[in-house]
C-alpha cells in the first residue's frame, strides 16, 4: 500500500525548491552574533534577563562597553605595529 500523494510527508519528500542558493558560506545570522558576544562578555541566561527593562539596559550597557573596549584594544594594537615598522 503507497502513501497518498497528497499527504504532507509524501509532499514534503518530493518538494523540489525553486532557484538558486547563494554561493559560499550562508551569512551570520544577527541573534548568532549577538549569541556569541554574550557568550564573550560571559552573561548567562541572558534572554530571561532581558525579560526585565533594567536587565536589558544593564546587559546593553555592558555590550557597548565591552565593544568600546575591543575597539581601543585593536586601536592599540595598529599603533603598537606602526610605530614599530
Amino acid at each position: 500500500m503507497r502513501m497518498d500523494d497528497k499527504r504532507t510527508p509524501k509532499r514534503i519528500l518530493q518538494w523540489k525548491p525553486i532557484g538558486t542558493r547563494t554561493r559560499g558560506r550562508p551569512r551570520k545570522r544577527w541573534i548568532a552574533d549577538i549569541e556569541e558576544n554574550v557568550q564573550i562578555m560571559g552573561i548567562r541566561r541572558w534572554r530571561k534577563q532581558c525579560e526585565e527593562r533594567a536587565e536589558w539596559k544593564r546587559i546593553t550597557e555592558k555590550a557597548k562597553n565591552h565593544s568600546e573596549d575591543q575597539n581601543e584594544l585593536r586601536t592599540e594594537r595598529t599603533n603598537g605595529k606602526r610605530r614599530h615598522s
